[in-house]
């Protein structure tokens, strides 16, 4: 699948006239990692349980229970767990679902800016933030809705946003769109869609930031400022992310020798691959399937006992 795909994540919502959905997510004995990617709707993530670290942009956050974080639309954003136990709570929207079409004087003071895009969310806000009571307090309330489906929940939970995107205004936890709007004109004069596709396809293969340069056509200083603030990333930390993301699936999919799956992610020294691989994943390619053999032939045994 092309990089660019990857990273632009499809969200399903429930259907087309209602661009919204909600995913309860628990992770029990493993860590989890979440790729860079971004999509073309909003996201609210509220962290209930365990703590990790949010990237959004060249930003990183430490998440503790009870943080709330605002991704809007475009922003590349990733995480990793660091506790054993996770629980968080996501919900996507369109924020299409909360215009107006002859909108009210205050409703154009506190919601049209957002709809608009003159104004985005912060993007976390923590208990000791101005609103947050009330914030969380409408939040649970959509949730419980989402959850539930009760008839008219749909009704419901556009007016729970609403309520929540005037709480932001009111407390002024939606910010000017000047920094942000000037990333995605970025996004869509430098061609990134294009980088993305090539270094999926070339994944193998070289790839140079003089090559990145060439396909983005941008002088380097600003092509590596801008891939910065975009994905939070220098380019060859993202580039040797992905390539070790992809040696992780095909040691989890394939019994390809380790050398063979090194080649097939651009790594021609074994030695640099085993270093690389264990900066990122905590162990070398080769204790990483010892240990994932070792799990299978365990939940294999234990499944027969209880047979």
């Amino acid at each position: 699948m092309p990089l660019h795909k990857i990273l632009k994540e499809q969200t399903p919502v429930i259907h087309s006239e209602f661009p919204f959905n909600m995913f309860h997510q628990i992770r029990e004995n493993q860590r989890m990692a979440i790729r860079p990617h971004w999509q073309e709707i909003d996201e609210i993530i509220f962290c209930r349980r365990g703590k990790c670290t949010i990237q959004i942009g060249s930003t990183l956050y430490p998440a503790d229970p009870g943080d709330l974080f605002f991704i809007n639309r475009g922003q590349f954003h990733s995480g990793t767990t660091h506790d054993m136990y996770v629980e968080f709570i996501a919900i996507v929207f369109n924020k299409s679902l909360i215009a107006s079409k002859s909108p009210h004087p205050i409703h154009m003071k506190h919601i049209t800016p957002y709809l608009s895009g003159e104004s985005v969310f912060r993007n976390k806000i923590s208990q000791l933030d101005k609103g947050y009571p009330e914030i969380l307090d409408y939040l649970q309330r959509l949730f419980e809705e989402a959850e539930n489906r009760y008839s008219g929940y749909e009704l419901i939970v556009i007016a729970y946003l609403q309520i929540i995107v005037t709480l932001m205004s009111r407390n002024g936890l939606l910010i000017k769109n000047e920094q942000y709007g000037a990333l995605l004109r970025e996004r869509s004069l430098g061609n990134f869609a294009n980088l993305f596709e090539y270094i999926s396809r070339h994944i193998s293969e070289k790839i140079t930031i003089a090559d990145a340069v060439q396909i983005v056509n941008m002088s380097p200083y600003h092509f590596c400022k801008t891939f910065k603030k975009l994905t939070g990333k220098t380019f060859i930390q993202f580039l040797n992310e992905f390539r070790i993301d992809e040696a992780e699936e095909l040691l989890k999919s394939s019994n390809l020798a380790i050398t063979s799956i090194s080649e097939k992610v651009g790594f021609c020294n074994i030695n640099y691959f085993d270093q690389i691989f264990k900066k990122y994943k905590g162990m070398t390619p080769s204790s990483y399937r010892k240990t994932r053999l070792k799990k299978a032939l365990k939940l294999r045994s234990s499944s027969l006992i209880r047979t």
